[in-house]
């Protein structure tokens, strides 16, 4: 994925014609969509970025036939949800650390 799924810009549109107002991305949709049929978003946590302190993140959608699978991968679910319970692309995501994170 080249879109983060959990960040709110990418799971919410402002109009042009009112500012104030937001709806929810063609990003944001399909993922819901893709969530009602057994997808999940899987994350790794790669290197760290050497111009910050963040790690590069990767991530992708999974079909269910491999969702199953994930724990016994080393992947942990993180809920995930908007403070607003708004706009909410994915429920969470299967997190998995670089085996050689500090």
């Amino acid at each position: 994925m080249v879109s983060n799924p959990t960040a709110k810009t990418s799971l919410e549109t402002t109009l042009q014609s009112a500012p104030h107002d937001r709806i929810q991305s063609v990003f944001g949709r399909e993922l819901v969509v893709l969530e009602r049929h057994g997808y999940r978003f899987v994350q790794d946590a790669g290197p760290r970025n050497p111009a910050s302190t963040q790690r590069i993140t990767r991530g992708r959608m999974v079909p269910p036939s491999e969702v199953a699978r994930l724990p016994e991968q080393g992947y942990v679910w993180h809920p995930f949800t908007t403070p607003e319970k708004q706009f909410e692309g994915i429920t969470g995501r299967w997190v998995r650390e670089s085996p050689n994170a500090p």
